[in-house]
C-alpha cells in the first residue's frame, strides 16, 4: 500500500497546528540525523489489522520539552521545566493522534497499540519497509515522521 507524502504532510500539520496550536513546515534540508543527536526522543505505535505496520515521530529533546510544555501548560511564570516522563507522555501523545490519524485512511479492520517511547535509533529499526517519510520543523526544531509497512503473510489454503 502507498500512502501519499501529501496525506502524511496534511496528518502531521493537523495535529500539530490544530493540537498544539504549533505551526510547522516541511523541512527543506537533508533529513537530519536524529538518531545520532543527544537526549533525542522517538514515539512508535504499532498499527494491526488489514494492514500491518508502524508509525514513528522523531525530534530532538529541546522540541520534546516544547511539547511537553504546550501539553501540560508549563509555559506559566514560575513554572518548572518538564520532566523526561512528561516529555515521553506528550510525545507519545503525537504519535498515537498522528497513527491515528493514519488509520483512517488505511483498509478496516485496523487497530492501534499503545504509543511507546524509545530513542530515535531504536524507533527506525520497525520491522517492514519505511513507505512513507516527512521531516518538518517546529520552532525550528526539525521532527521526522516515518511509516512503515510489514509483509502479511498469505493465509494458508486448506
Amino acid at each position: 500500500m502507498q500512502i501519499a507524502r501529501e496525506d502524511l504532510d496534511s496528518i502531521t500539520e493537523n495535529v500539530w497546528t490544530t493540537t498544539m496550536g504549533l505551526p510547522v513546515l516541511p523541512w527543506l534540508l537533508e533529513t537530519p540525523r536524529i538518531e545520532r543527536t543527544a537526549g533525542a526522543l522517538a514515539g512508535w505505535i504499532a498499527i494491526d489489522g488489514a494492514w500491518r505496520g508502524s508509525v514513528t515521530l522523531s525530534c530532538p529533546q529541546g522540541l520534546a520539552q516544547l511539547v511537553a510544555r504546550v501539553i501540560f501548560g508549563l509555559d506559566e511564570e514560575g513554572v518548572r521545566e518538564p520532566t523526561v516522563a512528561q516529555m515521553g507522555d506528550a510525545l507519545a501523545e503525537l504519535t498515537n493522534m498522528t497513527g491515528g490519524n493514519l488509520k483512517a485512511l488505511l483498509p478496516e479492520p485496523c487497530v492501534l497499540s499503545l504509543p511507546r517511547i524509545t530513542t530515535p535509533e531504536e524507533a527506525s529499526r520497525r520491522p517492514g519497509a519505511m513507505i512513507a517519510e516527512a521531516t518538518f520543523e517546529c520552532s525550528g526544531e526539525p521532527f521526522v515522521v516515518r511509516v512503515y509497512e510489514e509483509a502479511v503473510a498469505a493465509e494458508a489454503t486448506v
